[in-house]
């Protein structure tokens, strides 16, 4: 039993962490748990109350199911209710997988939303996927959101290793706070190192990134194009790293005098 101002959750897509007022109880009965909470939220008035029942089942260390009932309040005196189902499974040492799905009513409006995470990670290969969707109008966490992040990483004669990654965010999040909420950005980089001997390396890599602020009267919109290399190297008691980048910065909102298109950029240590 749990009382007083805390961080409450029941998942990421339906809630993953509002600081409120509140209690919540929890009870295991061996491999069987079962929680509910209700809290008042401190810091977001678009929610005034919240209600939840859950329940989860561990087989064992490598798999376990989750399922939650939540229900909100909103300023407006509307009910959302939403139910999500999650599991975890981790099938081998090297492989871990996570998915959720959940469904939200609001004024009889049906949506849904649903992630997914994959990893595989040995000596010679290793690779991540995340992905996430909620439709438009999703009375959870998020809503109107797509998300995925890619990449993966091959060692090639343990001296040459090659990674690529891509990443995609259009997410709208129910956040206590403004400062921390994502625009829209996509990124995608493509990186090599090699490994001339236990103490001497060398990188390359290439970085598309682009980033645009989705507030009404937008501060940025732009696409950043960058080249960098690396070098470290370890004599007895001394450390060398040289990092260096170099690349064109495309600015799609109105261009004043002075705004610089080109950029490079150095580190020695």
């Amino acid at each position: 039993i749990s009382f007083g101002d805390n961080n409450y959750s029941l998942s990421d897509l339906t809630e993953s962490s509002r600081s409120g007022r509140g209690i919540e109880l929890r009870h295991i009965f061996g491999k069987l748990s079962v929680g509910s909470f209700f809290n008042l939220p401190r810091y977001y008035p678009g929610i005034k109350q919240i209600f939840s029942l859950f329940t989860s089942y561990k087989i064992n260390q490598k798999t376990r199911f989750d399922i939650g009932y939540l229900n909100k309040l909103n300023a407006e005196n509307k009910i959302a209710h939403l139910m999500t189902i999650s599991s975890f499974i981790k099938p081998f040492s090297w492989v871990n997988s996570e998915i959720e799905l959940a469904t939200g009513q609001q004024m009889n409006k049906l949506t849904k939303a649903y992630r997914a995470i994959f990893t595989i990670n040995n000596a010679i290969f290793s690779s991540h996927f995340s992905f996430i969707h909620a439709d438009p109008g999703f009375p959870g966490y998020i809503s109107n959101s797509s998300y995925i992040s890619s990449g993966l990483t091959a060692n090639l004669k343990k001296k040459v290793s090659l990674s690529l990654n891509y990443d995609l965010n259009r997410s709208n999040l129910a956040l206590d706070t403004l400062q921390a909420n994502a625009p829209f950005s996509k990124n995608i980089n493509v990186f090599t190192s090699y490994r001339m001997s236990p103490n001497n390396s060398i990188s390359f890599g290439v970085y598309i990134n682009g980033l645009e602020d989705r507030a009404t009267k937008p501060l940025f919109n732009y696409k950043k194009y960058t080249g960098r290399f690396m070098l470290q190297s370890k004599f007895r008691l001394i450390s060398l790293n040289i990092q260096g980048e170099f690349g064109k910065i495309i600015n799609f909102l109105e261009v004043n005098n002075g705004d610089l298109t080109d950029f490079y950029n150095g580190n020695f240590s």
